[in-house]
């Protein structure tokens, strides 16, 4: 398949480069650090080999007031209910050298409204601070913007079902992407593997998923900020998409959440009793019973009420259009073959409709 326009939600967890690297969070307050040490020191001598062109700015490796340090952890929160929204920690981070920051082993965690938890990580990376932000003697004080643009080596990206999973619903590995704020925008890019140059369009993508399977080449994403959506994701080079659970493709799930009721089962109660000396005990276990009873019930509609406080999980419908030579098999074996598939599907990172 030479050109594959796959249009998957859970690729779009790698949206979460733009707000959970960059800390996108319009309604978030002022980062606060967690923890920082090190202090301004000389840069580590090495070429910048992203290709980011530095940006316009009078600020010099030589004036840059930002200096090095470790172990530095910048965390968001909403303004009105201090929910923690996302957090950010680089292992290492240089001196700016022409506002081009290097940072080692950046990791990043974005906590949604409904509970799910993305998780970014990569061996490296190099990101454009904005002009206030450089002036800072902190990286941390993020306060002023976040990084404009940048480019993240060996990205791995994993989705959670919440804060307590310790099994990703699907993990996606991609080498190198770029990242541009202003444009929102997020594509791979040009790099060495193995001793050999890669072209943008020739980089793996690799998705591993509880429904699905994933490998391809190359990738193009644009991120609507007004509708806080994916507008295009393009994969250059389809290679294999592998449907774990088919009960995922097709019907649309419900996008708000259905009433539900909740039904206590009831202990048998000893009603009449031929010995007069069980009438105490049998008084005391009918109590015993309702009070479990009144607080089941209790519990119940508390848990209920949680329920329905929560923003239900949004639910839209994707189409992968699939070009060139498509081959389906089941089972390894091959039930039909295409010049042109579409396949309508939906993820909401739950159970699947059927």
């Amino acid at each position: 398949m030479r050109s594959l326009i796959l249009v998957l939600v859970v690729l779009g967890a790698l949206v979460g480069v733009f707000a959970a690297f960059m800390l996108m969070q319009d309604d978030a307050q002022a980062p606060a650090p967690r923890a920082q040490s090190g202090s301004a020191g000389s840069a580590t001598t090495r070429p910048t080999a992203s290709g980011i062109a530095p940006p316009p700015s009078t600020q010099t490796a030589t004036n840059s007031v930002v200096g090095g340090g470790e172990d530095v952890w910048i965390q968001q929160f909403e303004k009105d209910t201090a929910r923690l929204v996302s957090e950010f920690r680089a292992a290492k981070y240089d001196p700016p050298k022409e506002g081009i920051v290097f940072v080692v082993q950046p990791e990043s965690r974005m906590y949604s409204s409904n509970g799910q938890v993305m998780a970014l990580s990569a061996q490296d990376g190099e990101v454009v601070l904005p002009e206030q932000a450089r002036k800072s003697d902190r990286l941390d004080d993020f306060s002023s913007g976040p990084p404009t643009r940048g480019v993240l080596n060996n990205v791995t990206i994993s989705l959670f079902e919440n804060a307590d999973a310790t099994v990703p619903t699907l993990t996606c590995t991609v080498p190198r992407v770029t990242f541009d704020n202003d444009a929102n925008r997020l594509n791979t890019v040009q790099t060495e593997i193995n001793g050999q140059v890669i072209p943008a369009d020739r980089i793996p993508v690799t998705v591993r998923g509880r429904e699905y399977d994933f490998d391809g080449q190359g990738l193009v994403m644009r991120w609507n900020q007004r509708d806080q959506r994916l507008e295009l994701l393009e994969i250059a080079h389809g290679e294999r998409l592998v449907v774990k659970n088919p009960g995922a493709f097709g019907a649309m799930p419900l996008t708000k959440a259905s009433a539900t009721r909740t039904f206590v089962t009831e202990e048998p109660v000893q009603l009449v009793s031929a010995d007069e000396a069980d009438a105490a005990a049998v008084a005391a276990q009918n109590r015993e019973i309702k009070r479990r009873r009144a607080a089941a019930t209790q519990q119940a509609a508390q848990k209920a009420a949680e329920q329905a406080g929560m923003p239900p999980r949004e639910a839209v419908a994707y189409v992968a259009t699939f070009h060139d030579n498509v081959t389906i098999t089941q089972g390894g074996v091959p039930v039909g073959s295409a010049e042109k598939m579409l396949a309508r599907f939906t993820f909401d990172g739950g159970d699947p409709a059927g």
